[in-house]
């Protein structure tokens, strides 16, 4: 499996010559366009890089280089941060029942999905997929529609969403409820996770 940083045409490219995104090939784009990113098949995983804090960056040193003080040739500045998407929803694991039940939990992170939605999806029995998902990735399946639903929490925490909206995204009644639930599953409130990896954000509660 590679893994490509390109724009929306390699996904159309990968589909007309037989390869699947992203079983076969986890396709990563750049700037993190919410319209497009969105509009593709299956939706585009994107870097976000943070122009406004290139540009923030820009300015502090034209304005030192006008005041005469010396600035350096070049900067890097890193990303701010990967907006996971389905393009890049990919499970290295040797079982293919195991990475079929975490790619259903992962795509219906949305519903309110439990362990009784994955056998229905998958064809083994409780005890065996269990099994199998603790040799594979030492977790239970219920433990991985946990951080299936937390991960997909944070990624709309990160993307600037009000709170109040997160929960039906994420298949739950209320946000108290949500927020019980990603309290307990990462230690930290909603409020505070967003402070943290994404300051320049409002609470929007």
């Amino acid at each position: 499996m590679y893994c490509l940083i390109w724009h929306k045409p390699l996904i159309e490219l990968c589909w007309e010559v037989g390869l699947r995104v992203p079983e076969d090939v986890a396709v990563l784009g750049v700037d993190n366009d919410p319209l497009l990113c969105d509009l593709t098949n299956p939706p585009l995983s994107s870097i976000h890089a943070g122009f406004e804090r290139i540009g923030r960056e820009a300015i502090i040193s034209l304005i030192r280089l006008l005041e005469g003080q010396a600035v350096p040739k070049s900067a890097v500045l890193p990303p701010v941060r990967v907006a996971p998407r389905q393009s890049t929803d990919t499970l290295a694991v040797d079982d293919p029942d195991v990475a079929a039940a975490v790619t259903f939990i992962r795509r219906n992170v949305g519903r309110h999905v439990g362990v009784d939605d994955v056998l229905r999806a998958v064809p083994l029995n409780r005890r065996t997929l269990e099994r199998r998902f603790l040799q594979a990735l030492g977790r239970t399946p219920l433990e991985e529609i946990h951080l299936a639903r937390a991960a997909a929490i944070k990624h709309h925490l990160l993307a600037g969403i009000p709170i109040k909206e997160i929960a039906p995204r994420v298949g739950f009644a209320s946000a108290d409820y949500m927020a019980r639930f990603f309290h307990k599953a990462t230690g930290v409130t909603l409020t505070a996770f967003r402070r943290q990896h994404a300051p320049g954000l409002s609470d929007g509660e």
